[in-house]
């Protein structure tokens, strides 16, 4: 996509912004919108094929809009403020025989019991992509803490663990929620984030259906960056700021 856009660029004879038709592996045709916006950045995105030019244009106002209404910051990224835990834990002396125990009490207590799941083992030769995403509820006034918040860190781990997937780091924020998440290569970030997404929206509306309204418990939008990192300040700023934007129409 970087090499399309920039031979986009170096083709056209437009100074503000150009739309092409591109054909993406595995995808099909789209359309590539790309304008340039302040800060001497310039803003591409993808569509469907089908979207209206309409839509796109609108779209890509309430990205730039958001962009030029967060400050830049100067020295409070949120490396400095968000653990992070590393990647590659380094299991202490003794673990595999301690779970093996513990898998074989377990196993016992349940007895024949079919229908407590049991986590899937995690494949010696699967290669696992790692991302980290970041998405909000839907509610603007809605606040993630207390049972709420726990609740959502213990089911994210939880529907983690069925799918054999790694939780690298979560922290449920009060307007938003941030994991770095490790899946096989083969499942889509899309799949494994609205899978996560959909669950905990479903719990949340069975254990605290307050907390609802009748409505989406999180916006549709999500940001995802690959590899895994800490995101700035600025960047969640930009995102809170597009999402709500985009749910104002």
């Amino acid at each position: 996509l970087f090499e399309l856009v920039e031979h986009a660029w170096a083709s056209s004879q437009a100074s503000a912004s150009l739309i092409r038709y591109i054909t993406l592996p595995d995808v099909g045709e789209c359309l590539l919108y790309s304008t340039q916006v302040d800060m001497g950045l310039i803003l591409s995105m993808i569509f469907n094929a089908a979207t209206s030019v309409r839509t796109i244009r609108r779209q890509a106002r309430r990205l730039s809009e958001s962009l030029e209404l967060v400050p830049e910051e100067t020295d409070s990224p949120a490396a400095e403020t968000l653990p992070s835990r590393p990647t590659d834990l380094v299991r202490p002396k003794g673990w595999d025989e301690a779970v093996q125990k513990l898998e074989a009490l377990t196993s016992n207590e349940r007895g024949a019991d079919a229908s407590i799941p049991v986590r899937p083992e995690r494949e010696k030769d699967v290669v696992y992509t790692a991302y980290t995403c970041l998405w909000l509820p839907a509610d603007p006034t809605l606040e993630l803490l207390d049972d709420l918040a726990e609740g959502l860190a213990v089911w994210i781990e939880d529907i983690a663990a069925e799918n054999a997937w790694n939780v690298d780091d979560l922290t449920i924020f009060p307007d938003y929620v941030l994991v770095s998440l490790r899946a096989p290569e083969d499942i889509l970030p899309d799949d494994a984030i609205m899978h996560l997404m959909d669950e905990t929206a479903r719990l949340s509306e069975d254990y605290f259906p307050e907390a609802t309204n009748d409505g989406p418990f999180w916006t549709d939008g999500y940001y995802m960056v690959s590899p895994p990192r800490d995101l700035s300040d600025r960047e969640i700023a930009r995102f809170i700021t597009y999402q709500r934007q985009a749910q104002l129409g």
